[in-house]
C-alpha cells in the first residue's frame, strides 16, 4: 500500500494490518494503532509522535528520523528494529520487546523502558536522560559511547553486557543490579547508586 506522506492524524487504526506499506514521510501522530502490524513498513522520516502502538507489530523496521516522541509503545514488539537518529523522547516501552535493536545517535528523554527486554541490543552514541529501567533486561547488551543520566535502573540486568566506556552520571540508581560477567572497562559510574549490585565475574 502506498502511503507515503498521508495524514493520519488522530485515526483510529486499532488492529489494521499495514505489513509492507509505505509509510514514508506518514503524519500519525494520536492515532490509535494498538495491535496493528506493521512488519515491513517503511517508516523513514514518518512522524508518530504521541501515537498509541501499544502490542503492535515493529519487528525489523527501519527507523531513519523517524519520530516517536510521546508515543505510547506498551508491550510493542520491534525485536531486530534499526534506529538512525530519531526521537524516542518522553515514550513508553514498558514491557516492550527490543531484542537485537540496533540504534545509533539516539535521544531517549524521560523515556518508561521498565521491564522492557533488550537483550542482544547494539546502542551506538544513545543517550539516555532521566530513563525508567527499572527491572529492564539488557543481557548482552552492547553499549558505545552511552551516556546515562538521571536514569534509575534498580533491578536491571546486564548479564554478559559490554558497557566498556560507558558513562553513568549524575543521580543514577543502579540498586541490585546484576553485572555478571559484564564488561565495564574505562566506564564512568560517578554519583551512582549501585546499593546490593553483583558485578561477579565482571
Amino acid at each position: 500500500v502506498d502511503m507515503r506522506g498521508v495524514f493520519l492524524d488522530n485515526a483510529d487504526l486499532r488492529g489494521c494490518d499495514l505489513r509492507g506499506a509505505d509509510l514514508w514521510r506518514a503524519v500519525a501522530c494520536r492515532a490509535d494503532l494498538t495491535d496493528a502490524r506493521l512488519d515491513g513498513a517503511h517508516v523513514a522520516e514518518a512522524n508518530f509522535g504521541r501515537a498509541v502502538l501499544a502490542r503492535a507489530s515493529l519487528a525489523g523496521l527501519r527507523f531513519e528520523r523517524t519520530v516517536l516522541r510521546g508515543a505510547d509503545l506498551t508491550g510493542a514488539v520491534l525485536d531486530g528494529a534499526r534506529f538512525e537518529g530519531g526521537d524516542l523522547s518522553e515514550s513508553v516501552l514498558s514491557g516492550a520487546s527490543l531484542r537485537d535493536v540496533e540504534a545509533h545517535s539516539l535521544l531517549l528523554m524521560t523515556v518508561d523502558l521498565s521491564r522492557a527486554i533488550l537483550s542482544g541490543a547494539k546502542l551506538v552514541k544513545c543517550n539516555l536522560l532521566q530513563c525508567n529501567l527499572r527491572g529492564a533486561v539488557l543481557d548482552g547488551v552492547t553499549l558505545t559511547s552511552c551516556v546515562l543520566l538521571g536514569c534509575d535502573g534498580a533491578g536491571a540486568s546486564f548479564v554478559g553486557a559490554q558497557a566498556d566506556n560507558l558513562r553513568v552520571v549524575k543521580d543514577c540508581n543502579l540498586d541490585g543490579a546484576n553485572f555478571r560477567g559484564a564488561s565495564v572497562k574505562g566506564a564512568t559510574l560517578r554519583e551512582t547508586s549501585m546499593k546490593a549490585a553483583v558485578f561477579a565475574e565482571a
